[in-house]
């Protein structure tokens, strides 16, 4: 990989969470306001350039001219899009019920409601085992491909 590998994978890593976040308003928990827009960028950059750079260790361009005639960072641009949208997927939506009443109804399929600290316990659980994943794989790529 060269340094203008590292610059695209940070471009292309920042266009996507930007547009994850500010176009789509994407908020990585659910109880997230607008007003709170940063933790869901760094999130999203966060797990995108990881993901791009795992992928670019493992996908090798077929020919040295690929590299050299940026197709390479199709592919780049391909997986990012696709890490983008399944971070969309899998997260709750930004809803909220409108009264008290709804509030008390809603739970999860147990009857139970979740508390936003165990919400918020998983998902930081749930983000560490994702970025130390995608380091191990960063680091197998540098020490077998």
């Amino acid at each position: 990989m060269t340094w203008l590998d590292y610059i695209a994978i940070l471009i292309i890593a920042g266009v996507l969470a930007g547009l994850l976040v500010g176009l789509v308003g994407w908020r990585h928990t659910h109880d997230a306001t607008r007003a709170e827009w940063m933790p869901a960028l760094l999130f999203a950059f966060t797990v995108i350039v990881l993901a791009l750079w795992a992928a670019s260790l493992w996908i090798v361009p077929a020919t040295a001219t690929a590299a050299i005639y940026f197709s390479a960072w199709i592919s780049l641009v391909v997986i990012g899009a696709l890490i983008a949208l399944i971070i969309a997927a899998v997260t709750l939506p930004h809803r909220r019920p409108k009264t008290a009443a709804k509030v008390a109804e809603q739970g999860n399929a147990r009857g139970g409601k979740v508390d936003d600290d165990t919400a918020a316990f998983a998902f930081g659980i749930s983000f560490w085992i994702l970025v130390l994943t995608f380091l191990a794989l960063i680091v197998a790529g540098y020490v077998y491909v």
